[in-house]
Parts: structure tokens; C-alpha cells; sequence
């Protein structure tokens, strides 16, 4: 039987089956002034849907803290792409560049 512990903000968790990241911080309850976009976990940074089977460490990370803020340009940056491929299915990406704080697209 699956048993492992995951501790996050001070507070150790009991967890009896697989469990990620974004269902933990329904079952805590979040806040909800606060978009949560990530997670570090035993220091590596993992996406909110990533499976957890093992005594951890985890921290969410928010679009305040400057990784989560890489994590939230780089996600509308894919977005936006997909929404080009979709309106303009003949278009091609010919260019993708992250510079300082953006990201630059040639279609």
C-alpha cells in the first residue's frame, strides 16, 4: 500500500495514494487572491499537474516570485502561439526567442 509524507509550509501531510500538486492545494485550501502557477519540489520546480509518490518537500510558487513569473510569460507565450497555428493554420514559427523579460515570435 502506497504511504508517503509531503511537507509544505511547515505542515506535514499524510498521503495514502498519488497526488499532485494541484489537487493538494485544493485538499489545504488556497488562497484566493494568489495564482499559483508552479511548484518546487525537494528544491526542483515542477508543474501543478506532476504526479507525487514520494516523502517530499513542496512549495508552491506564484506569479509574485520571479520564477513563477518566468513560469506564467512563458506559458501566455505558448498560447499566444497556439492561437496563431489556429486562426492562421498555413503560418509557421519560423522564430522563437526569450529576451530579458519577454519573448520575441516571427510567424
Amino acid at each position: 500500500m502506497l504511504s508517503f509524507k509531503i511537507k509544505v509550509n511547515g505542515q506535514t501531510i499524510n498521503c495514502k495514494s498519488e497526488i499532485s500538486p494541484l489537487l493538494l492545494l485544493k485538499k489545504i485550501g488556497k488562497k484566493n487572491d494568489v495564482i499559483y502557477c508552479g511548484a518546487r519540489m525537494n528544491h526542483k520546480i515542477i508543474a501543478l499537474s506532476t504526479i507525487i509518490r514520494e516523502d517530499c518537500e513542496l512549495a508552491f510558487i506564484d506569479i509574485s516570485n520571479p520564477q513563477g513569473l518566468e513560469i506564467y510569460r512563458r506559458s501566455v507565450a505558448f498560447v499566444l502561439a497556439r492561437a496563431v497555428f489556429e486562426l492562421q493554420r498555413n503560418s509557421r514559427l519560423s522564430i522563437y526567442h526569450s529576451m530579458a523579460n519577454s519573448f520575441y515570435y516571427d510567424f
